[in-house]
């Protein structure tokens, strides 16, 4: 009996161990018998990548979505003729003719063009910037509730420090210390249930007295390339949140390069009668970063200054008998604050393969 059973958990792992290698060897004839397409998906005039376009290949079920670096791929394409369409918010689609041949990698690059609509009377041109046309395709895109605005966009207002540019996206409200945003409440829950990162990093709460809330008058926007704004949490992020996530995207080595410089000033006429930090206002930034070795070594350095003086005038009364009116006691005290802010992002970044 002994000597059946045994004979039987033989032929049982012969016969399992015969239908993995049987797998194993018809995948890899599979994967040899087809091709790869790949290539990249840039902007026609500046030749930056169009982030999260689609790319499909027609009358299949195949597609793929375009990464940071502007490239896709598209595996376990049969050998033949095919169509291959890209679509992007904002811009033409383009349909390019493929051959795919096995154990070999067709290579389609495309390059999008603005596009325009016309109508019966009127035609309309989009102006939308090519940042912010990118931030709403991967709003559009995104398989939960989010809102992206990138740098094009919030630059274009005078915001004193993060808290402030985040104040301009829906569902988002900040408190104010000495005339500037500080703490950010995502659907009016309070700032020490939500979560704060800096490239997917969680920033830690700086502050003791204010729990796990921080306050992002800390962080200036001209370091910043997008805002991602995420108002209902996905399992790969920290579910200790309950209003939300905020992520901040750092500013990263475009492939033709950059150089830029941002100056400001201003004259406070505080009201304040102590005048020892002065009543100028200083805003600077500048950025320069490029990328090497065919475009797989980028480097981008960034740095910001911000100055700036306010004073205020306190007053507080203290009543003995609420109801009656009496004033107990008379506080006042007088404010002249010097704000500073200094940032500093120094970006690398090396791809090694292209596809």
């Amino acid at each position: 009996m002994n000597l059946i059973q045994t004979n039987s958990q033989k032929v049982i792992k012969l016969f399992l161990f015969s239908l993995i290698t049987l797998l194993l060897v018809s995948q890899g004839a599979y994967a040899q018998m087809t091709g790869k397409i790949a290539g990249k998906v840039v902007e026609s005039t500046s030749g930056t990548p169009l982030v999260g376009a689609n790319v499909v290949l027609l009358n299949t079920s195949r597609g793929a979505s375009v990464d940071r670096q502007g490239n896709y791929t598209i595996s376990r394409v049969k050998p033949g003729s095919y169509k291959i369409k890209v679509t992007y918010l904002g811009y033409k689609e383009e349909i390019i003719d493929v051959t795919v041949q096995s154990n070999r990698t067709s290579e389609i690059n495309f390059s999008l063009k603005e596009s325009t609509k016309e109508l019966e009377n009127v035609v309309v041109y989009g102006q939308l910037t090519r940042g912010q046309a990118k931030a709403l395709n991967e709003q559009k895109n995104s398989s939960n509730i989010r809102n992206i605005v990138s740098s094009e966009q919030f630059q274009l207002f005078p915001d004193r420090n993060a808290a402030e540019t985040v104040a301009r996206i829906p569902g988002i409200s900040i408190t104010y210390d000495q005339g500037e945003g500080e703490l950010v409440q995502i659907r009016g829950i309070g700032p020490q249930y939500n979560s704060l990162t800096v490239n997917g990093q969680r920033i830690p709460a700086p502050d003791p007295d204010l729990g796990r809330a921080v306050g992002l008058d800390l962080l200036s926007q001209d370091l910043m390339e997008n805002i991602v704004v995420t108002k209902a949490l996905t399992p790969d992020i920290d579910g200790d949140a309950i209003g939300g996530n905020i992520n901040f995207q750092m500013k990263q080595a475009p492939e033709d390069g950059v150089v830029g410089v941002n100056i400001g000033g201003g004259y406070n006429v505080q009201h304040s009668y102590y005048d020892d930090f002065g009543k100028d206002i200083i805003d600077f930034s500048a950025l320069a970063g490029r990328r090497f070795f065919d475009n797989k070594l980028g480097i981008l350095v960034a740095g910001s200054y911000y100055k700036t003086n306010r004073g205020s005038l306190l007053k507080e009364l203290e009543y003995d008998d609420l109801m009656a009116g009496h004033i107990f006691a008379q506080h006042s005290n007088d404010y002249d604050v010097l704000r500073e802010r200094t940032g500093i992002n120094f970006n690398t970044e090396y791809k090694f393969n292209q596809f």
